[in-house]
């Protein structure tokens, strides 16, 4: 599904990445553990296709520029839309494709159904806790059918319990709608709580 060969990145003279390579399955769920500073972010924004990169990273035997990529960032109360609600913060993606509203909000419905953000659709992002709106970007990287799902410490800022709260949410919707998913992160807790392989 993805298979990275050689992969080399240099930042300012610096060559953060060397000649690094690994495959990962349909659907498989890796973790890349590391210290902070070690290059994991710099993996996934090769992988994203967002910084150039020496080697090869296919997607589905694709060029990341040209795959269908969900990416949830660290900072989770920069990532979404203060003007939308929570439905039209999920929903986005299906608006950019030009999906008509009554029907995208129905696939969000559907799909957060049973889920902590049930009751919260009409909801902004100010007005719900730091590990809801996290599950909503974590919930709008999904809800496209990305072939790939990237999480670039998603949970780092937040207290233990709302991280128990948003890893079962989670895992509740990777197996609701199947998807191949990278975790970076340095809590090897985490990595051991949610990834097959780390």
């Amino acid at each position: 599904m993805l298979s990275v060969k050689n992969l080399s990145v240099k930042l300012n003279h610096f060559k953060v990445l060397d000649n690094l390579s690994f495959d990962v399955k349909n659907n498989e769920f890796i973790a890349i553990f590391g210290q902070n500073g070690c290059g994991k972010t710099t993996l996934l924004k090769s992988i994203a296709g967002i910084i150039e990169y020496g080697g090869i990273i296919l997607i589905n035997s694709k060029k990341p520029k040209d795959s269908k990529i969900g990416f949830v960032f660290q900072s989770y109360s920069d990532s979404l839309l203060p003007w939308k609600t929570i439905i039209d913060n999920v929903a986005f993606p299906l608006e950019i494709k030009g999906i008509e509203t009554e029907k995208r909000h129905k696939i969000v419905k559907d799909f957060l159904r049973g889920t902590i953000l049930e009751e919260f659709l009409d909801y902004y992002p100010y007005q719900i806790s730091g590990g809801m709106q996290q599950l909503t970007n974590i919930t709008r990287a999904i809800i496209f059918d990305p072939e790939i799902l990237l999480l670039d410490e998603p949970f780092s800022s937040l207290d233990e319990e709302s991280k128990t709260q948003v890893y079962s949410e989670l895992l509740k919707f990777l197996k609701h709608r199947k998807v191949t998913t990278i975790l970076v992160t340095h809590n090897y807790r985490e990595a051991e709580t949610l990834a097959k392989r780390i």
